[in-house]
């Protein structure tokens, strides 16, 4: 087959050109381009079925592997595209011809019976500080697989260019994979015919819909108005300056990636959902608030008299009623970007009110009163940021700043004036929710006998030069443990502030968890 001699797998005929970027896709190519933003990242730990972990079955597990995620891909249209003129205003979405996995999928074997953690951030912090190449001929994604010496389990890497699709995605690629693999392992799917490693891709194929193509979403003339008075009225009369994170000034330099995991058994996780239904909240406005608290002690009221913090909403569940070009579409089951964003501004009366309690809990460490009273304030704060979250999402994602994006021309002269300006967000709290890690097939044989199963995820990004300063990533498996990656660029956030941040929130979910008193002394 002539194309498979090729150095190339991009087509240069005009049809392989799929369509422009969206506004979405256009930020987050400037931000890859200008080194600001690299990837984003989920990985699961697979369990190896007992037939594939021999050492001599090393070569067919890779086979088996391979297999799936061809199909995998061959399912989802943004595993087929590469990126064309990114250094422009508006580039594009380009079909490829083949995919050369000896480009994009590495094998690593650990030593020992099993990765433990410290092999895991290693190869997570090596992949977000990694940008991807050669965009217009390879595809904006990259698989690395961790398996120990014994094959009894993998850690998958699905790392992937934010210009192709958000967090949720990720999600939505291990849920196919793993489906993949299961339907593989009962022989219910005919093997993809692959030469030295190269899967041809369908000339037909095309490029998820747009956010805009799926989902309305109205704006205001009282928001478009305000947001354009946010950027021309005079400093004298900028209110919003006190919500600035201007403890974490914007520097292209050291664009490194710190990284680090908090964790809740299933045990804690539980008693943790369950206090959280109590108080009319969830778990993403729970971590919210209780970055807030530890953020405001451990920076002064002069460096942070107010926070503004961001969460990330996944539009899928808007998409009810769908154009009819676009139906049959499944949006949980698409790969693409679509993201809302609700910002929540945390006042310096409420900051003032929270160190204050704060303070009187770590000074009465022996009296567990002070810490109850604290816990019932962020119980408190957390409803009334439900409640904004709520009413945001039950207007549609009315005046969204992601219908905003439309309106700046060119994303890199955007993010090379930012520098030189405040960031706009303290946290950031993004939520993939829960994984079913259990086999999805209805094969009776395939269940009642081992099967591919997924027992552990996480969600980690690259740190954000010009976004948010901390971020924050839950992720769990249904039945198991819950996971959040902590993010920040290396030495932008003091040191003591950021690991202190991270070591809080696995203390107060430990105490949580266990059903005792928030413990502020160690803060």
């Amino acid at each position: 087959m002539s194309w498979f001699r090729g150095n190339t797998s991009r087509s240069d005929k005009p049809s392989a050109i799929l369509r422009p970027v969206a506004p979405q896709e256009a930020y987050q190519a400037a931000a890859h381009l200008l080194g600001q933003y690299y990837a984003a990242c989920v990985t699961c730990r697979y369990t190896t079925p007992t037939r594939l972990t021999a050492e001599k079955a090393s070569s067919s597990l890779e086979d088996v592997f391979e297999q799936a995620l061809a199909l995998t891909i061959l399912e989802h249209s943004m595993l087929q595209v590469g990126l064309i003129n990114e250094d422009s205003k508006k580039p594009s979405f380009v079909r490829l011809d083949f995919l050369d996995f000896r480009n994009h999928v590495t094998w690593r074997t650990v030593d020992g019976a099993s990765t433990t953690q410290d092999d895991l951030l290693s190869v997570l912090h090596e992949q977000h500080d990694k940008p991807f190449e050669k965009l217009d001929q390879q595809p904006l994604w990259r698989v690395v697989l961790l398996r120990d010496s014994a094959n009894r389990s993998i850690n998958v890497l699905f790392v992937w260019n934010h210009t192709m699709a958000d967090g949720m995605s990720g999600k939505i690629f291990h849920q196919t994979l793993q489906e993949k693999l299961n339907l593989l392992f009962s022989s219910e799917l005919p093997v993809i015919p692959l030469e030295d490693h190269k899967l041809k891709l369908p000339e037909a194929s095309k490029v998820s819909p747009t956010l805009a193509d799926l989902v309305n979403i109205q704006l205001s003339a009282k928001f478009m108005t305000s947001e354009l008075w946010k950027d021309v009225r005079p400093s004298f009369l900028n209110t919003e300056a006190q919500y600035k994170p201007k403890w974490a000034p914007i520097k292209r330099q050291p664009n490194k990636t710190r990284l680090q995991l908090v964790s809740s058994d299933a045990d804690g996780l539980r008693a943790i959902l369950l206090k959280c239904k109590q108080n009319g909240t969830t778990l993403t406005v729970l971590l919210n608030v209780l970055a807030l608290a530890s953020f405001s002690m451990r920076l002064q009221p002069e460096q942070a008299p107010a926070f503004e913090s961001g969460t990330v909403i996944d539009m899928r569940r808007f998409m009810t009623s769908l154009p009819p070009n676009h139906q049959g579409l499944e949006p949980h089951r698409t790969m693409g970007n679509y993201l809302g964003y609700h910002q929540h501004k945390f006042t310096i009366e409420l900051l003032a009110q929270v160190r204050a309690e704060c303070d009187r809990a770590k000074s009465s460490s022996s009296n567990p009163e002070a810490a109850n009273k604290l816990e019932q304030s962020l119980w408190r704060i957390a409803r009334e940021l439900t409640k904004g979250i709520n009413a945001k999402m039950e207007s549609g994602m009315k005046d969204d700043m992601m219908a905003l994006l439309k309106f700046v021309p060119d994303w890199r002269k955007y993010f090379d004036e930012a520098i030189t300006k405040p960031r706009h967000i303290s946290f950031e709290l993004s939520n993939l929710g829960v994984l079913d890690g259990a086999p999805t097939t209805t094969d009776k044989q395939l269940v009642e006998q081992e099967s591919w199963t997924i027992d552990q995820a996480i969600f980690t990004q690259s740190a954000s030069v010009h976004g948010p300063a901390y971020i924050i990533n839950p992720m769990s498996v249904k039945g198991g443990s819950l996971i959040i990656s902590c993010t920040w660029q290396d030495e932008i956030i003091e040191e003591s502030v950021a690991v202190g941040v991270t070591n809080d929130l696995q203390t107060w979910l430990d105490d949580l968890g266990g059903d005792r008193p928030l413990s502020i002394e160690k803060a």
